[in-house]
């Protein structure tokens, strides 16, 4: 992304601007030699240089890390805040990093921020890009990329860009996650980092980094450059939830969950580069693997039946990623023409499995009345059940493990492989017109192909009911040859729980001890005998090819793009460019080709394959404008057209069917389109700093919705023609009208995204000995959203009217766009005093809307406003050591969502406070 120079004719201090959004019109050179104070020739550490509007990495830097907290300002500062503490601050992945930014907030998965929210816009719509590279989806359910595979160290830029380039990719209608790598710097660096972490609920000594440097540029071959980078990490990620369930105003259940997830990540990444004054060439290849524990215990409240009043939930599941990226860039030069050929190669794979397993209590207790459970607040309502009271009357123990039974035993797989191969070429030719006037023409072509292999497997081993006597026993004498179980104890209900316990678990404090869960079960003992049972019983096992949410695909994408754009430059008499007009037209053409596994029990007992074969093309024009009013003030706007095509998951042809529903995906699924609207001012003073102001407002048609109730047989009334035409899909299944379909389809009513972002970028280099050692960074941020949603719902007949065959009615419903929060705000107050550096950090995120999956509209929720605390520090000694100390989540937050009734919340989320502390060593 480019930056903008304050002021050029300033020669006394360099100013950096805040990322803005021209891409477009980067150039290119070669620039050596040293940023000096004006008067005092001392060298300014951390300083980007402008060149008609280009910002350059000064080669005598002492720290490489450009990032928005760096500025540089006034002659009578020789030192910056780094970046680096930033980086050291944001230590789980550049998701972390990115929210920082305007109109940014970040997702977490398995209690770890690993993807980001765009303008309003879901992860799945945002592709990442390592070097202008877009990668593959890292998940077999939809497009979106797992940010924790790269440790946020091994990159020099980490940037959200919203504008849509036709040079890259328009394969996006928010923008962009930018990663990227610099080339070896001049000088033969060596680097060695370790690290650590602490958190509330985690364990100390399985959480360690280490990383380290080098790069070199060769005395002999000067133009030959070598950059190598390697990282291993461990690290525990606690996390603890509760969620409520409700019918109308009454409690009808809690859920308690405790997680642990451990994760190991190893990468190393290689860059060589080469330049000549003909040839520049760089060769990159990076290798990330990644292998994820997460062990879950929960515990699950019936307060509506009290002959099931509980249940539980245990095992542990593993997920292993790995991609391996190779790319090759060469740019040519002849004079004012230069030709581009970059070639790309990705494999990455994927395996998620574990075990699972499910208990229940059967034995009744009392029953709670409904006036008990109006607006009740769970904790109180557990007090009802078989409950131990020590002297003060505080339960000690809620359910007796003896009357829970383990009732089946689950095992799942999901595997993932990909080969991605990008080739790009394109052809610039620089035309001066006049000497205030010149154009560049630039003439591209781009081919991807994808290749992705997806297979899922479950099964599950029930010991309940009388049917499966036989598992039930077989299982007994399992457990009595491993534990001293008496095999006469089994009953229909199941195998007691108690033979399981884990003793070394104890009345376990989750939430902030709000909740307990009294008691849980060893995953590893049930771990053991399951693996047996897996290898001598297979016959007795329920096999299923296809489980909700894991479905077996292949898949092979071919896209084909050309573009051409013109860029127009006027100078003034400074030479310096006051307006900039780039516009341009790409075309794509999208060919997939997929095939997916169908068990409907409608056609054969044994699945078969269903194949699909879809075209999609479409021209996207655009067009940016750069113009220059003054030195101090810039203004850009923008017009583009993009897309996002469907989840794989919602794509996809397979469907699945239990004894109540039929789910069916929908290969006939459109991509969405957008047409994007930008408008940018970027106003800067020496004493103000640089103040940008950006509006945004998107126009998006054909979005991904869901209909929860469709009865294929079944009449419709009132339906527009241009939503008929989604339901064509259902003549290719064969259902009745036992059967209700979940169906994915377009959303012909549009949906609209408007938004402001404010930011101010400043130092005090003008106050005091010690305020002038301040920088300051604000950014203010509000979306506001709204679409119409279609849904299906069954038509209510009047007392005396028993129609043969019910139908359905079409309706809309109004609503603000779901899972993004309306405000944003970020602020960061950097301080720098000789060798000591510090940055302190808040982080405001708004209230966030949802629903449940199908548009149940009646049950909408959100998630509370958040405030997160966090500060860094850093300090390097005469000697090339750095230690870094820094404190998240310093409030010890916890994330909360409730339905619209504050009487009625939903959902926490506990993940505690942790600090990062690191020492560094630097060496030539």
């Amino acid at each position: 992304m480019a930056n903008y120079f304050l002021n050029s004719r300033l020669a006394s201090f360099f100013f950096v601007l805040l990322i803005f959004y021209t891409n477009l019109f980067a150039q290119t050179g070669t620039i050596k030699g040293t940023v000096v104070d004006s008067e005092t020739g001392t060298p300014l550490f951390g300083i980007n240089v402008s060149l008609q509007d280009t910002i350059v990495n000064n080669s005598k830097t002492k720290k490489p890390n450009i990032h928005p907290y760096d500025i540089a300002v006034s002659k009578k500062i020789t030192r910056i805040v780094p970046g680096q503490l930033l980086f050291n601050l944001c230590d789980e992945n550049p998701a972390e990093l990115i929210s920082r930014m305007p109109s940014v907030t970040f997702c977490r998965n398995d209690g770890e921020i690993n993807k980001i929210i765009l303008r309003g816009i879901m992860p799945n719509s945002i592709p990442v890009t390592i070097n202008g590279i877009e990668l593959p989806s890292s998940n077999w359910k939809d497009k979106s990329f797992d940010l924790s595979l790269f440790p946020i160290e091994i990159f020099t830029h980490i940037d959200p860009q919203t504008s849509i380039n036709l040079y890259d990719d328009v394969n996006s209608i928010s923008g962009y996650a930018i990663l990227s790598f610099s080339e070896a710097s001049s000088f033969h660096k060596c680097l060695l980092k370790i690290g650590t972490t602490y958190n509330k609920l985690a364990n100390l000594k399985k959480n360690y980094s280490v990383l380290g440097k080098y790069e070199k540029r060769f005395t002999n071959l000067e133009s030959l450059g070598l950059r190598f980078i390697f990282s291993a990490k461990n690290k525990e990620t606690p996390y603890q939830t509760s969620s409520r369930n409700y019918s109308g105003d009454y409690t009808t259940g809690i859920n308690l969950s405790d997680n642990l997830k451990e994760s190991s990540l190893n990468n190393y990444n290689l860059i060589l580069d080469y330049s000549s004054d003909f040839w520049n060439a760089s060769f990159m290849n990076i290798f990330s693997y990644k292998n994820s524990e997460i062990e879950s215990r929960s515990s699950n409240y019936n307060f509506a039946n009290h002959l099931f009043p509980f249940g539980m939930n245990s095992g542990i599941s593993q997920q292993k990623q790995a991609i391996n990226f190779y790319a090759l860039t060469n740019r040519f030069n002849f004079g004012n023409t230069k030709i581009y050929f970059n070639a790309t190669y990705i494999k990455q794979s994927s395996k998620y499995y574990g075990n699972y397993y499910n208990f229940i209590q059967s034995s009744p207790v009392q029953e709670i009345s409904f006036e008990e459970r109006r607006y009740a607040d769970p904790v109180n309502l557990i007090k009802k059940y078989n409950t131990i009271l020590d002297t003060e009357g505080i339960p000690v123990q809620y359910i007796q493990p003896e009357n829970t039974y383990l009732s089946d035993l689950n095992y799942f797989e999901n595997k993932m492989f990909d080969k991605k191969v990008k080739i790009k070429t394109d052809l610039i030719q620089q035309i001066k017109i006049a000497k205030k006037l010149s154009i560049e023409l630039i003439t591209g072509y781009k081919f991807d192909y994808l290749n992705r292999r997806n297979s899922a497997y479950a099964t599950s081993y029930n010991l309940d009911l009388a049917e499966n006597n036989n598992n039930r026993q077989y299982f007994a004498q399992l457990a009595s040859e491993h534990f001293g179980y008496n095999p006469v104890s089994a009953s229909n209900n199941g195998i007691p729980a108690i033979i399981f316990s884990d003793p070394s678990f104890t009345n376990f404090g989750i939430i902030k001890n709000k909740y307990s869960i009294p008691w849980s079960v060893d995953n590893n003992k049930l771990g053991k005998i399951f693996e047996t049972i897996k290898s001598n019983d297979k016959n007795s096992f329920n096999e299923n090819y296809l489980l909700s949410g894991y479905p077996d695909y292949n898949l092979k994408e071919y896209l084909n793009a050309a573009y051409f754009m013109t860029s127009f430059d006027l100078l003034d008499y400074g030479l310096s460019s006051i307006l900039k007009i780039n516009a341009g037209i790409r075309y794509e053409n999208l060919n997939s080709k997929f095939s997916g596994i169908d068990n409907s029990p409608l056609k054969d007992t044994s699945p078969f394959k269903n194949r699909f074969s879809r075209k999609f093309e479409k021209v996207f024009p655009s067009i940016n404008v750069l113009y220059s009013v003054s030195d101090y003030m810039k203004i850009r706007s923008s017009y583009n057209k993009s897309y996002s095509k469907p989840d794989y998951i919602n794509y996809l042809p397979p469907s699945y069917h239990s004894s109540v529903h039929t789910y069916v995906h929908n290969p006939f699924l459109k991509p969405a389109i957008a047409n994007n609207f930008d408008f940018g001012i970027n106003v800067f003073s020496n004493e103000m700093g640089i103040f940008t102001a950006n509006a945004f407002y998107k126009e998006i048609e054909d979005n991904t919705v869901f209909l929860g109730e469709v009865s294929p047989n079944a009449p419709l009334f009132d339906v527009p023609e241009k939503f008929q035409q989604n339901l064509n899909i259902l003549q290719h299944f064969k259902t009745d009208n036992n059967f209700i379909v979940n169906l994915p389809v377009n959303n012909y009513n549009k949906a609209y995204y408007r938004g402001v972002e404010l930011s101010w970028l400043t130092d005090f280099w003008y106050s005091n000995h010690y305020s002038n050692r301040f920088t300051l960074d604000l950014n203010y941020s509000f979306i506001s959203s709204n679409t119409v949603l279609p849904r299906i719902e069954r038509k209510i007949y009047p007392p005396n009217v028993r129609p043969i065959r019910p139908g359905y009615n079409y309706i809309t419903i109004p609503v603000r766009n779901l899972n993004h929060p309306q405000t944003l705000f970020n602020a960061a107050l950097g301080w720098d005093y000789k060798a000591f550096s510090a940055l302190f950090a808040y982080q405001y995120i708004g209230q966030t809307n949802f629903y449940n999956e199908l548009n149940e509209l009646t049950q909408e929720s959100h998630q509370k406003p958040i405030s997160l605390f966090d500060m860094s520090f850093m300090y390097e000694f005469r000697f090339p050591v750095k230690i870094n100390l820094s404190f998240k989540n310093i409030g010890n937050r916890i994330i909360e969502s409730e339905l619209n009734n504050p009487a009625m919340p939903l959902n926490s989320e506990y993940y505690g406070y942790s600090i990062n502390f690191g020492l560094e060593y630097e060496f030539d």
